[in-house]
């Protein structure tokens, strides 16, 4: 079975004005529209049925298969339409929203923030972030340091020399010591923001 789908882009329908096709199928949607509210109709000529029509709506036209219909503009500019037909039922899944949306994801970054890893005893780099995707150090000091958790000592975790970078996806608390002076680091924390 071949299944017949064509889609029309870009027609200009001038204010009070209506755009007129043949409908050699059952289906017609209109997929895109600069029309603004209920200023599109579709009429199914010679049957006296006209509908409100809105993007991303598809009809059912059996009573009009092999007649003309007519897609009116009944606002006070002239609108663009862009509209499909077909022989069997389409779905045009677009979301159409009418009021901004707040953001409620995404990815952030964070502001690098420096630290001081001691000689001595392990001290909390970054605490455990559950939204991390990426965390970043950078050993801005002269002397390697150290990195793990908690129970890191200067001559046990994941060494990272001067100068160097540190990479993880670990979302678990962080901790660094140094092997020798303190040393000043810098973390980055990549989140994704639910």
């Amino acid at each position: 079975m071949t299944i017949f789908y064509k889609e029309i882009p870009n027609i200009s329908i001038l204010a009070g004005a209506f755009f007129e096709m043949h409908l050699p199928v059952q289906y017609i949607g209109i997929l895109e529209s600069t029309a603004s509210g209920n200023n599109l109709e579709i009429e199914a000529i010679d049957e006296n049925e006209i509908s409100t029509i809105r993007k991303g709506i598809a009809f059912s036209m059996a009573s009009s298969v092999g007649k003309s219909i007519r897609i009116w503009n009944r606002g006070g500019t002239t609108v663009t339409v862009d509209i499909a037909i077909s022989d069997t039922i389409f779905q045009d899944n677009r979301l159409v929203f009418t009021s901004a949306l707040p953001v409620t994801g995404g990815d952030s970054r964070s502001t690098p923030a420096s630290k001081t890893a001691p000689t001595t005893t392990a001290t909390l780099l970054v605490a455990t972030n559950t939204a991390r995707t990426e965390l970043s150090v950078q050993n801005n000091g002269s002397t390697v340091i150290r990195g793990g958790d908690s129970g890191i000592t200067p001559t046990r975790g994941k060494r990272v020399l001067a100068g160097g970078e540190y990479s993880t996806k670990c979302k678990d608390a962080l901790y660094s010591v140094s092997e020798g002076a303190s040393n000043t680091l810098i973390d980055i924390e990549d989140e994704s923001i639910t």
